[in-house]
């Protein structure tokens, strides 16, 4: 039987009764371990790929003041992130909005 099936339908999962070995749930906790640290790691690849900005550079490449940055943020437009307690936007975020332009 398909433990997704069993995930997705609890009326189903409710009736069934698994029996399984101590090296089989082993075995299992390693896969979750070793898939949890691939995206760990794929994570912290991306965040150190990624450039921020700072608020006087996002304002120069888009050609806004900061007033149009925070009303940008209220209306969650282009959020910036707290990076060692200054604010930054995301290059990325930028660009999407110069591409879509």
């Amino acid at each position: 039987m398909n433990l997704a099936l069993l995930l997705n339908n609890p009326e189903l999962a409710a009736s069934v009764r698994i029996e399984t070995t101590v090296q089989d749930l082993l075995a299992f906790a390693d896969i979750l371990l070793n898939r949890s640290k691939k995206d760990a790691t794929e994570a912290a690849l991306i965040a150190k790929t990624e450039r921020y900005l700072s608020q006087q550079d996002v304002c120069e490449m888009l050609g806004v003041c900061l007033a149009t940055l925070w009303h940008w943020k209220k209306k969650c437009y282009l959020v910036p992130k707290k990076v060692g307690g200054k604010v930054r936007y995301k290059l990325s975020d930028v660009t999407r909005i110069l591409n879509d332009k």
